[in-house]
């Protein structure tokens, strides 16, 4: 059976996460194409390899053991390579067109707004201690999805790491950004991934099956992504805006007594 549907339902759904995040200036529009053009490439390449090699065990009668999983793999990733060729179609549409002229969009003017009313250390706080309670309940489910065998928690906790390492990489790197907007996409990321999570057991998992190790990395990766992205850019941008705070604080007591 293979996820037409599926697939391109949550091929879809992450890329309209993915233009969110840049819409709200997590990343520049050239970064979010940057990352579809490497998620088509790297599904062009598995597709390609996975055909290389049905059609080297079909001309060659080669014994392939795995090949049934191949032929899986090979049809799942070019659905997902067709649905992002669609995306990347739509971005070239104009060229296409001869119409109009394309004109890098660039965030110029999003603000760096430390927001008196906003108690940074606070904040902070709840964003730690929201992370950590979120991550309790969802690390309990993918125990409960995948079968309750032990490996699932270190690959939970892996793509946690990933998931918030790189959203601490794009804080360093994306525009400024609005404390009081930064703090609704965070309030509103848990809710992401749980949708996700509801979406792809139901479209990808069959009741009572255990998933494979491929699987669950696969799986748990992408439930993760949304919320860790999120809390791992919150974090650093939160720590940067009370850093630059205390400095502002700091030179202004020091130019008091020579005012």
């Amino acid at each position: 059976m293979y996820h037409v549907i599926g697939t391109g339902i949550t091929t879809s759904l992450f890329y309209l996460i993915s233009y969110l995040f840049y819409r709200n200036g997590f990343y520049t529009n050239q970064t979010h194409r940057k990352l579809w053009n490497s998620i088509l490439a790297l599904s062009f390449i598995l597709t390609a390899l996975a055909g290389l090699f049905m059609a080297l065990q079909i001309n060659y009668k080669w014994e392939i053991p795995f090949v049934k999983q191949i032929l899986k793999w090979h049809v799942e990733f070019g659905i997902g390579m067709a649905f992002t060729g669609i995306f990347h179609f739509i971005w070239h549409l104009p060229y296409f067109k001869g119409i109009f002229t394309r004109k890098e969009i660039t965030i110029n003017h999003i603000r760096n707004n430390t927001s008196d009313d906003v108690d940074i250390a606070t904040n902070l706080f709840l964003v730690g201690f929201f992370s950590t309670a979120i991550q309790l309940l969802l690390i309990r489910e993918m125990i409960n999805i995948a079968g309750g065998y032990e490996l699932i928690t270190g690959i939970f906790l892996a793509s946690w790491l990933i998931g918030s390492s790189a959203g601490s990489a794009l804080a360093g790197r994306s525009l400024n950004f609005d404390i009081k907007r930064i703090n609704l996409i965070f309030s509103l990321s848990p809710l992401i991934s749980l949708i996700m999570l509801v979406l792809l057991s139901r479209l990808y998992l069959n009741p009572g099956q255990t998933p494979s190790l491929l699987e669950s990395i696969i799986f748990t990766l992408l439930v993760l992504i949304p919320f860790c992205l999120v809390s791992g850019f919150t974090f650093i941008k939160l720590t940067t805006f009370l850093k630059t705070s205390l400095l502002q604080e700091n030179h202004s007591q020091q130019r008091l007594p020579g005012a």
